[in-house]
């Protein structure tokens, strides 16, 4: 449900957020960073619009190939690194974003 859909994220140590690059997904919103970043998770994402972009790559691992999406999942197996990242990933969202703002929407869209 929409109360508990955040809940989701509990329990994990790292989120991610595969996405084929397309006209369609170029469409899309950078939500599943946002809702990582307010659990205090790092995230992996291909590296496509709507997650690639410059506000994001100090703060988002990015996997191009099949090779450094790997290579990304074996670094975050180590706690203490997924939760600094986490970290970071949660300040930079508070910072920069509006979380009432985008969860309103969300509400609206869905109650649409």
């Amino acid at each position: 449900s929409v109360q508990r859909y955040m809940n989701l994220y509990d329990g994990h140590q790292f989120a991610i957020a595969p996405l084929a690059s397309s006209p369609f997904a170029e469409c899309k919103s950078n939500l599943k960073i946002l809702e990582a970043g307010a659990k205090g998770l790092p995230i992996i994402c291909s590296r496509t619009l709507p997650y690639d972009t410059p506000d994001m790559r100090r703060v988002v691992r990015f996997a191009e190939t099949e090779h450094y999406w790997r290579e990304c999942l074996i670094k975050l197996l180590d706690p203490q690194r997924a939760a600094d990242e986490g970290a970071s990933l949660a300040e930079h969202v508070r910072k920069h974003y509006n979380l009432k703002t985008v969860n309103e929407h969300r509400r609206q869209i869905l109650e649409g």
